[in-house]
């Protein structure tokens, strides 16, 4: 993900170092933006301007003592990131903001590993931001207009806004959230991920739940296509976190640690929920059968409603992220359509097997969707 955004901010004339472990990852990803600088329109002829903005090196300390702004995107590990963010302290000039891409880890842990607390942000950029050998659709590219700013309870006001402005000035919507586990948008996937990892353990396919998403519910994408997009050993990592946080419930399915256990990871091993052998795979609305979508919206509905009673988001800025990231149409416009007895019925159906799927209260004296929003 990192080399999507490094190519973002080098597309809107910034100049960028991009850091990694090893030469040939970064020849890699200089080889990844090129192709995607290809399938941008307006780079025609400029290509090899906008990648000489940016500067590949592995040598970290050289990197951030001419860095004005610093972004993180190391593997969702608490404590691999936590002893990122102690050398990028040590190592970048006192004034400078230091930011993470985390899609669902403490931005406050992070900021306590450094002596500038109040100079670190979450700047969360929804999905990645890039095309990855062709198989990533346009929705998805750099396009993608969401990104989440963290506000953390030591964040200065200034560093806040510097962080919003620089997403505004390549090209972004930057919509603040609160520092809780997965933040808004991927609090919702998550949910939507595990509810569609159970069902393919009850004996549905990939392609029809996939087909659902796009046809049922929407979505630009299918969740197993996002899943193999953003790696099954990230939604590893994310689904273990929230169970951590948040509780038992948001374990992963058995049948996805199968998977990362055999290897399958996705798109970047050539094989996930999907098979990429010969090319990424098409969705068609005829492989939508029998399985009914309200079985993944009815619990991400309910996942909502409890983060507005938690105080995580209201229901309108909840609208607002799903709507600028994986559910363009409207998250709760699209539930209004299916309609509230609908929702919490499919939840009594199935809470009838587990108490997980309960209603909760305020879902429960919902009488519209619509009211939801002024929650």
């Amino acid at each position: 993900m990192g080399h999507g955004i490094a190519e973002l901010f080098a597309l809107h004339g910034y100049g960028v170092e991009l850091v990694d472990l090893h030469e040939g990852i970064l020849a890699e990803a200089l080889r990844k933006i090129g192709r995607s600088l290809g399938m941008i329109e307006g780079t025609e002829g400029k290509e090899g301007e906008i990648l000489g903005r940016i500067h590949p090196t592995v040598n970290l300390e050289e990197a951030l003592g001419r860095a004005d702004f610093v972004l993180e995107a190391a593997t969702e590990k608490l404590e691999l990131k936590e002893e990122l963010f102690r050398r990028m302290d040590s190592l970048t000039p006192p004034g400078v903001v230091l930011s993470t891409n985390s899609s669902c880890l403490s931005v406050t842990r992070l900021a306590r590993a450094t002596s500038r607390p109040e100079k670190v942000v979450g700047t969360h950029f929804l999905h990645f931001p890039q095309h990855v050998d062709g198989f990533a659709p346009p929705q998805l590219t750099i396009l993608l207009p969401l990104v989440e700013v963290v506000r953390t309870e030591y964040v200065a006001e200034e560093a806040l806004e510097l962080a919003k402005e620089l997403m505004r000035r390549i090209g972004k919507v930057p919509e603040e959230v609160k520092d809780t586990p997965a933040f808004v948008g991927n609090r919702i996937l998550a949910r939507l991920g595990l509810e569609a990892g159970r069902a393919v353990e009850e004996g549905f396919d990939a392609y029809e739940i996939d087909a659902s998403c796009l046809y049922g519910l929407e979505m630009p994408l299918g969740i197993f296509q996002m899943l193999d997009a953003i790696g099954l050993d990230v939604a590893i990592y994310v689904s273990e976190y929230l169970a951590e946080t948040l509780g038992e419930e948001y374990r992963p399915p058995e049948a996805l640690r199968m998977m990362v256990d055999q290897g399958y990871l996705g798109q970047k091993t050539g094989r996930g929920f999907y098979d990429y052998s010969q090319g990424p795979p098409e969705v068609r609305r005829e492989d939508w059968r029998d399985f009914d979508p309200l079985r993944l919206l009815a619990p991400m509905v309910n996942e909502a409603c409890r983060m507005v009673e938690q105080g995580v988001a209201g229901g309108e800025k909840i609208e607002r992220v799903l709507g600028l990231s994986f559910m363009p149409s409207g998250f709760l416009t699209l539930a209004e359509r299916f309609g509230v007895e609908r929702v919490r019925g499919k939840l009594e159906e199935l809470a009838k097997e587990n108490r997980v799927y309960e209603p909760s209260p305020l879902l429960r004296k919902l009488s519209s969707f619509s009211a939801l929003l002024q929650a």
